[in-house]
């Protein structure tokens, strides 16, 4: 916000602030201007700020910059003052989800499904705009994360152990309304869009299990 504020306009500053510390501010940017040798070095470090901006936005587009330039850029990285901007400057190219799931006896296991990320294959993709689903989405986010840097997620499956009513209704369906699971699981999975001629009998996705993405855990404590 700081490097904001030498974008006001003069003019405009001129009628909200003091009138002695307008008269002192313009008498002070009268009588100093910068020397040469200080508009050398602002001019140089803008010439920088633009060489690695372009450099950016290069990259930004699936182009290979010349190796000099990519070494200038690489060195003026730690200081982040050029970045590409936008809530998803780089993309993922995977689908990775995660699956609950909540058993009586650690043997027959069934399945918690969100109202909007991936689960079930046959659950079409829902339009959720302009509403932002805030388990969903992090849902998502945890899916790119180990859960040892997640503490949220352990507390997530506590309550579902608990059948907490905060916590079931944000899904759209819990297997075991009357009576909480004694065990939960988490299980990792990679979807992909299904064919055409899949989704005419009524499947949308494919998925692969990669593996098991948080332990087997209940409420006495137990983990296997």
């Amino acid at each position: 916000m700081f490097l904001c504020l030498p974008l006001f306009d003069d003019a405009a500053l001129q009628k909200v602030l003091p009138q002695r510390l307008v008269r002192l501010w313009l008498q002070r940017t009268q009588e100093h201007r910068p020397g040469k040798a200080v508009s050398f070095v602002v001019g140089a470090l803008a010439l920088l700020l633009v060489f690695c901006s372009f450099v950016q936005l290069v990259m930004s587009f699936g182009g290979k910059p010349p190796a000099m330039a990519m070494a200038i850029n690489e060195s003026l990285a730690p200081l982040c003052i050029v970045n590409t901007y936008g809530l998803f400057a780089v993309m993922t190219t995977k689908r990775e989800e995660i699956v609950i799931e909540g058993s009586d006896d650690g043997v027959e296991w069934r399945e918690y499904t969100f109202k909007y990320k991936p689960g079930d294959v046959k659950q079409r993709p829902r339009w959720n705009f302009p509403h932002q689903p805030r388990l969903d989405w992090q849902m998502w986010f945890a899916a790119l994360e180990s859960p040892t840097r997640l503490p949220w997620f352990a507390h997530f499956l506590q309550r579902i152990l608990e059948n907490s009513p905060q916590v079931t209704e944000l899904l759209e369906s819990n297997p075991f309304p009357d009576k909480p699971p004694v065990y939960v699981r988490a299980l990792y999975y990679d979807y992909t869009f299904a064919s055409a001629t899949d989704k005419e009998n009524g499947v949308w996705w494919n998925r692969q299990l990669l593996g098991l993405y948080f332990p087997v855990v209940s409420l006495s404590g137990h983990q296997f």
